[in-house]
């Protein structure tokens, strides 16, 4: 048997204005308040006040001196920008991967539960697969600074991708049993290769579904 995993409050208002921003509801120049959200959320203001500050960092929300705080929402070139230095980090992450072979059979374990996840109605355990399997690439790179830059990069755009954009889960399955061939096969240039166009790609289906908005 697993843990279970219990997914903070704050955790929860973070999804949940992100997805809010990237359909729409929550669109540029709003001005929304903590009262407001944690009475819609049905949430203290707590949680809300820390998410507020987190996509703050994020460059989503703007809160300004007089606590005002105003819906910034996504912008095409922070999009792009974002998924490149991904895909450059990432690829290094599964190139030194793919020789920690202490690591194999771990990845292996994910993989197959993440494919058993991804024809389930309710995306979010795809998701927090998806990002264990991420992580656990970035942990076989034996790289503490690298780990810690992908974490900080993997918040805000990526996270709840398969649960915003149709047809992203098969797509992003295909992906990564590239990537986790390449890592067994001790491959690291393939294993690069392949992280990048799967990070590039997701770029691409994420950029497709903002302009549709």
């Amino acid at each position: 048997m697993k843990k279970i995993k219990r997914v903070s409050a704050k955790d929860q208002v973070l999804s949940t204005i992100r997805k809010e921003i990237f359909n729409g509801s929550l669109h540029s120049g709003q001005e929304i308040t903590q009262e407001e959200i944690a009475s819609l959320l049905g949430v203290s203001r707590m949680p809300v006040r820390e998410a507020f500050e987190v996509l703050d960092r994020e460059g989503l929300l703007r809160i300004e001196s007089t606590r005002r705080v105003t819906v910034v929402g996504l912008k095409y070139e922070e999009i792009h920008i974002h998924y490149e230095i991904r895909s450059l980090l990432e690829g290094l992450a599964a190139s030194h991967a793919a020789a920690n072979t202490a690591y194999h059979k771990q990845l292996e374990k994910i993989h197959q539960e993440l494919y058993n996840s991804s024809s389930k109605q309710d995306k979010q355990p795809y998701v927090e697969i998806n990002k264990q399997f991420h992580q656990t690439i970035w942990e076989a790179s034996n790289s503490v600074k690298l780990t810690s830059m992908l974490n900080d990069l993997w918040n805000g755009l990526q996270p709840q991708l398969p649960a915003l954009v149709t047809g992203q889960t098969e797509a992003s399955i295909n992906d990564h049993r590239r990537v986790l061939e390449a890592i067994l096969d001790r491959d690291g240039e393939k294993a690069r290769e392949y992280m990048q166009v799967h990070i590039i790609s997701s770029r691409d289906s994420f950029i497709e579904n903002f302009e549709n908005k």
